[in-house]
C-alpha cells in the first residue's frame, strides 16, 4: 500500500487519483451502472466487453490496474460518462465531466495516464511477484543492492 500511496500522493497525480476515485465512485454504488456501462462498449462495437477495475486499498495494484485501464479506454470512458450526464446524472457524473471537458485538467489526465502506463508496468509485475510469493520485500531488495555492489 505504500508504494501505491508515494505514487497517489504525488502532487502531479492529483487529477488522475481524482478522476479515478470519482469513477469508483459512481460504479461502487450503482450495479446498473456497470450494467450500462458494459451495454455502452457493445453499442461500441467492443467484442469483449468489460468493467473498469476499481481500486482497492488492501490490494497493492488494484490502482495501478483501473489506471492502466481508463488510459486504454479513455476514449470509451469519456463516451459512457457523456451518455450517463444526459439520462442519469448526479453531481459526480458531471464532475467527472467537467474534468473531460476542461482542457487543461483534460491533458494533464492524459499525459499522466500515459506516464503510468508506460513507466509502472515493471514496477506493477514486480509488486504482484511478492504479493503471490507472500513474501517480504525489503530484504529481497536489501539482497539485489549487496549483489550489485559486489
Amino acid at each position: 500500500m505504500f508504494f501505491r500511496e508515494a505514487w497517489v500522493s504525488i502532487n502531479y497525480f492529483q487529477d488522475v487519483h481524482q478522476l479515478l476515485a470519482n469513477i469508483k465512485q459512481t460504479f461502487v454504488y450503482s450495479k446498473s451502472r456497470k450494467v450500462r456501462y458494459k451495454s455502452y462498449l457493445q453499442r461500441q462495437g467492443v467484442s469483449n466487453p468489460k468493467n473498469i477495475p476499481l481500486s482497492n486499498t488492501t490490494r497493492w495494484n488494484t490502482w495501478f490496474r483501473m489506471a492502466f485501464h481508463v488510459y486504454q479506454n479513455l476514449d470509451y470512458i469519456r463516451g459512457f460518462y457523456n451518455e450517463e450526464s444526459k439520462e442519469n446524472s448526479t453531481p459526480m457524473i458531471e464532475k467527472i465531466n467537467s474534468a473531460f471537458t476542461d482542457q487543461q485538467i483534460n491533458g494533464r489526465i492524459e499525459i499522466y495516464l500515459a506516464f503510468i502506463q508506460e513507466n509502472a508496468q515493471q514496477f506493477v509485475a514486480d509488486l504482484d511477484f511478492f504479493q503471490q510469493e507472500n513474501k517480504p520485500i525489503f530484504p529481497f531488495i536489501e539482497q539485489r543492492l549487496q549483489q550489485l555492489e559486489a
